[in-house]
């Protein structure tokens, strides 16, 4: 699948230590890596990648890997970064996915390729929600959420098993396995384990409001929320108390519901 050919081409980064990955055109096998691999001079001080045709909606999206070993590799599905993209979107818009870039703000869909030293762009046939399951079920992923406070402080929570069903399930959550960088980050996800995913058109919650509507965003709402990933982006000051109430970019434990993350990144482990 395409965490292992993300392994693959890791190893032969690191064995070769600068490399490009250039889609070949035509690309269209799916789920699965098509790409020629390219040696970077030696005299060269980081790796590049060179973008063969300019992304179209029908063209495969480009998604950023990092590279952490030879047999681990980060692909991320979300991030956050400013409020240059509106995350308060509609059922078809999550399921299909939507950003503006490799190096900025996506729901699993990128407008750019681009890389950096130990980072690689896969292709992919699908994005989005629909690209998440196809990354993660059955058998589950390790998943990483990177956190960054407004005071520049960079906390994650880790989970060891994450994984998300099929449209058909409305994209079900299945999550477990906590654990933390620091031991006041506490586990805001295991209350939204086995929760569909909601949208402000889509209603899957267990609370009798509309909860993507009330908190401003979307994700695997239960009654309604621990964390809201998908919420407003506020800078400061609002940011460090927002006047509504948990409608930021909420980690509540240990931040609370009127504290609004300034960068926050899914990332799903091979």
């Amino acid at each position: 699948d395409v965490l292992q050919c993300a392994a693959q081409a890791a190893k032969h980064l690191l064995a070769h230590q600068l490399l490009v990955f250039i889609p070949r055109d035509g690309a269209q096998q799916p789920q699965c890596i098509v790409a020629e691999l390219i040696r970077i001079p030696a005299n060269r001080s980081g790796a590049v990648c060179r973008r063969l045709t300019p992304h179209t909606h029908q063209s495969p999206c480009c998604i950023r890997v990092f590279v952490t070993s030879l047999s681990d590799c980060w692909i991320s599905i979300q991030r956050r970064v400013d409020n240059s993209t509106d995350f308060y979107r509609n059922w078809t818009e999550y399921a299909a996915g939507f950003g503006e870039g490799a190096h900025t703000n996506h729901w699993l869909a990128l407008a750019s390729c681009g890389c950096e030293l130990l980072s690689i762009e896969l292709c992919l046939t699908t994005a989005g929600l629909r690209a998440v399951h196809s990354l993660t079920w059955p058998s589950g992923r390790a998943l990483r959420m990177r956190m960054r406070l407004w005071n520049g402080t960079e906390f994650w929570a880790d989970y060891s098993s994450f994984s998300v069903a099929s449209e058909a399930d409305e994209f079900r959550l299945s999550i477990s396995g906590f654990s933390a960088s620091h031991p006041g980050v506490g586990d805001c996800m295991a209350f939204h384990n086995g929760m569909k995913f909601s949208t402000h058109d889509k209603d899957n919650h267990a609370s009798r409001r509309n909860c993507a509507k009330k908190f401003r965003g979307s994700w695997w709402y239960s009654a309604c929320h621990k964390t809201n990933l998908n919420g407003l982006y506020f800078y400061p000051p609002a940011a460090l108390h927002t006047e509504e109430f948990a409608v930021g970019i909420n980690w509540y434990f240990p931040f609370g519901f009127l504290y609004s993350l300034k960068e926050i990144e899914l990332l799903v482990c091979r």
